[in-house]
């Protein structure tokens, strides 16, 4: 399992930054911040609407690795949700080769600092 795998590649003082279109992520051990489109207290992607500006708001929330579901970088049932993950493929794009990888859940990266894009 995807999760199993991330816990054991994140340091016990890692936080993630899961970028998913759910409302919470099971399975994960680590401390981590959701960055789901549907909850916009953490980031609001109306207004953090460059790959900079999502990794800037990252790294303001402590994050050290990025985990995204790869399937959902392609959602796009309406505008925003198109919006949000283009920009979405942007910073992964940016953040370099997965550390972790299964099935449908990517991309557990540990360049969220910017030094190891």
């Amino acid at each position: 399992m995807f999760w199993h795998e991330a816990n054991r590649a994140v340091p016990d003082n890692g936080r993630v930054a899961v970028l998913e279109k759910i409302t919470h992520p099971y399975y994960i051990d680590r401390p981590f911040v959701l960055l789901s489109y549907l909850e916009q207290g953490q980031v609001d992607f109306r207004t953090t609407n460059s790959p900079e500006a999502v990794l800037h708001r990252m790294r303001e929330l402590g994050a050290t690795h990025v985990a995204v579901d790869v399937k959902g970088l392609d959602a796009a049932a309406d505008p925003f949700e198109r919006q949000v993950t283009t920009l979405w493929r942007e910073v992964v794009a940016r953040l370099g080769t997965p550390r972790a990888e299964r099935r449908r859940l990517r991309a557990l990266r540990d360049a969220v600092d910017g030094g190891d894009a």
